[in-house]
């Protein structure tokens, strides 16, 4: 009889489980990235900053923030972090009750342009895997790659303090 008992107990458990994660995993969830700076020279590093955070007392036991990026910016490896194919940015958290992670990527860029990240996605679910749930994010990230620039010695001709960028 306390099998039987025990085992209902854990049925109810996980369906009572299901129903809170299903309702309230992602309900204020905040989610922002940017560049640290606007515009940088082409084979410099610049910093790409993540920030999630959780606002509510239910702890999220996993989440996962995937989104598409250009394959000429090259991440320099961390844990946690993947880049598969060089066109996608996952990263995978777990947030406790009213915590905010800052999580910072290192990225050199091969070429000049403008690089634009516009959309993410977030998923998480409950703690045995029943549940799933997703949400987008639209958010323009953009930052200026330009090529490198030459200083006045090799141009004697420019005033002193002068740089010359070729676009």
């Amino acid at each position: 009889m306390a099998l039987h008992t025990f085992i209902f107990t854990v049925f109810v458990l996980i369906a009572l489980q299901c129903v809170i994660f299903s309702n309230f995993v992602l309900k204020n969830i905040s989610y922002k990235r940017f560049f640290s700076k606007p515009a940088v020279f082409a084979g410099e590093k610049v910093e790409l900053k993540e920030m999630i955070e959780n606002d509510k007392i239910l702890p999220v036991p996993w989440v996962r923030l995937a989104s598409r990026m250009d394959p000429s910016l090259v991440f320099k490896k961390q844990q946690n972090l993947n880049v598969e194919s060089d066109e996608f940015l996952s990263s995978l958290f777990s947030l406790m009750p009213y915590q905010k992670i800052i999580r910072t990527h290192e990225v050199t860029c091969l070429r000049r342009g403008f690089f634009h990240f516009q959309e993410s996605q977030v998923t998480s679910g409950d703690l045995v895997g029943l549940i799933k749930k997703y949400e987008k994010y639209k958010q323009k990230v953009r930052s200026s790659f330009i090529r490198k620039s030459y200083h006045s010695r090799s141009f004697p001709f420019l005033p002193i303090k002068c740089r010359v960028i070729f676009l």
